[in-house]
Formats: C-alpha cells, structure tokens, sequence
C-alpha cells in the first residue's frame, strides 16, 4: 500500500518553534552517517531514531559517538520517523531502498505523511531511490564534498563544507545542512557522476599523487616520514595559490619554465628504476596544456616539451 503523497513538506527548522525536532532514523551509520547525525543531534536539527548497521554492535558504537539514537537490528525493529538517511556504499543503496520501501509500505496507515528519504553518495542521483519516490516518499541525494577519514575529526571540521543536492526533496534538506555549518548548491542528476568524477580527480587522486611522491623519494634515500615533512609546507602552499589564483597562475616548475632538458632527465631516472614514467608522462601532457594557456612559452619550448612527453 503506498504512502499517501500529501501535499504539505516537513516545516523547515526555522518555523518549528517550539515542537520537537523531526525523527530521523539511519540505515548505515558509518563515518559520514556518525559525523551527520552527531551535528544534527548536537544543533538539535533532528531527533536521532533508530540506527541500522551490518551488527548491532556496531549500532551500538554509532549511536554511542552520535550521543543519541537506538541501536537496531534491522528496519522492522525501526519506529515511524520524517527523515531517513541511506549512508550505505553505493552498490547497496538500490537494495535498501527496495527494503525500505517494503518497510514503509507494510506499516502505513491511513492519513501517514509521507518521510522524506535521501542518501548521500557522490556519484549515484537521486533515481536510484526511484521505488521510495514511486510510494509517495520524497527523496534527494545530499552529498558533503569533504573527507570522512574518521567521525571525531570530521565532526571538528565540517563546518564551511559544501554540500551537493540534487532531487525533488532538496528544499527539506538545504536548511538542516546549513544549520549545521554547510554551503549547499544544487545539481540536476544528469551531472552527478560527472560532478562525481571531479571531485575523487581532486581529492581522492591527489592520495595517489602523494603516494606516487613518496615512492619516488624513497627511491633517493629520503624515508616517508622525512619526505611528508619537507613537502608539507611546499604542498600546502601549492594547494592554497591554485585556489587563489588559479591553476595556471599557481603553475610553477620545469614544464612552467619550457625545461624540456629536465623533463627528460626526470623520465630517465624514473624509467631506470622502474617508477611508473608512464603516470609522469600523462600528468606532464596535462601540465603542458595548462602551461600553454599561460601563453609563456615559446613554440620551440612546447614543441620541446611535447617530445619528451611523447
């Protein structure tokens, strides 16, 4: 039996008064899910429901850091809630929302407003939630572009994030992320993975990059520990003139200058002891193209680069 699909939302925060913040129960607390729902809970956006995880264990543990919340052991121990939050891996996200549907439409009643359900992965749109929607439930994808690496540093550092909705519920959503301290835009669903795409270039990549770094330090006698201390700085740097100025402005280095001569010096050495010239190669082409918008360097440098690349 479907949901009734009313026409009135969830209020926003801000004409709650005094009433009791709405229900939001979770299926797949993990960091991002704790990190969430301890914000919520602290800014008292959201009463913390039920809490579903692969153990009760580890519901347990969640709702221990959130601070609030009841461990659960699966979606028929869950109460009515406004709010459910899907925070699983992305490759569960449809299977649970076809068991949550189930959910739903098995305990509804009569007159039953209709819960909002979004998750907050960063590739899949909202029509993943497609048999919620189909039910009456409104749904959105909300996806927080910062690093989850654990719940006790994130929940210290999320303010000033920015958060990507997209979705027909994004409206119920943009108020509650922004009382917790995050800058929301939205997107269409057609744009997701691509905005998805860009972001692990960034982010996710730059771990690559970094461990690509070190490899290559090491193999000139300069230990991890001692080669993430001297590039700290530089690194930090980098990251804050590409932000300010852009990346080609910010571009300095061998390729900035038209250095073909140490372009190739470098692919030698990587290609001597075995370090992957082909990834410096292809980051090198990308660079060369940046360098070129610069307008700097001179056709002989380029057409110079270009070989050593090739």
């Amino acid at each position: 039996m479907p949901l009734e699909n009313t026409a009135s939302a969830w209020p926003e925060p801000e004409s709650m008064g005094n009433t009791a913040p709405p229900r939001l129960n979770i299926i797949g607390a993990g960091h991002l899910g704790q990190t969430l729902a301890h914000l919520w809970h602290s800014a008292a956006v959201f009463t913390i429901g039920e809490i579903v995880n692969r153990t009760l264990e580890s519901s347990a543990r969640a709702a221990g850091f959130i601070g609030a919340g009841t461990a659960a052991e699966s979606l028929n121990a869950c109460a009515p809630a406004e709010f459910w939050l899907i925070s699983v891996p992305d490759s569960a996200i449809a299977e649970v929302a076809t068991a949550l549907e189930a959910h739903l439409s098995a305990n509804a009643s009569a007159g039953d407003s209709r819960p909002c359900v979004f998750h907050c992965s960063g590739a899949l749109s909202s029509e993943v939630l497609a048999e919620l929607a189909e039910c009456g439930c409104e749904v959105a994808s909300a996806h927080p572009v910062h690093s989850f690496a654990t719940p006790e540093k994130s929940v210290s550092q999320f303010t000033g994030s920015w958060v990507a909705l997209e979705g027909p519920a994004t409206k119920l959503l943009e108020t509650r992320f922004s009382a917790i301290g995050a800058h929301c835009f939205h997107l269409q669903a057609s744009d997701k993975s691509l905005y998805h795409c860009a972001t692990a270039i960034a982010c996710n990549y730059l771990s690559g990059l970094m461990d690509y770094s070190f490899s290559v330090f090491e193999q000139a006698g300069i230990p991890r520990e001692q080669a993430a201390q001297l590039l700290a700085p530089i690194t930090a740097q980098t990251l804050d003139n590409n932000m300010q100025l852009g990346p080609a402005r910010a571009l300095t280095g061998p390729i900035a200058r038209g250095d073909a001569a140490t372009v190739r010096d470098h692919l030698r050495q990587l290609q001597a002891r075995g370090l992957n010239p082909d990834l410096y190669r292809s980051l090198g082409q990308q660079t060369l193209q940046l360098a070129e918008r610069n307008g700097k360097l001179s056709e002989e440098q380029v057409r110079a680069l270009r070989e050593a690349l090739s």
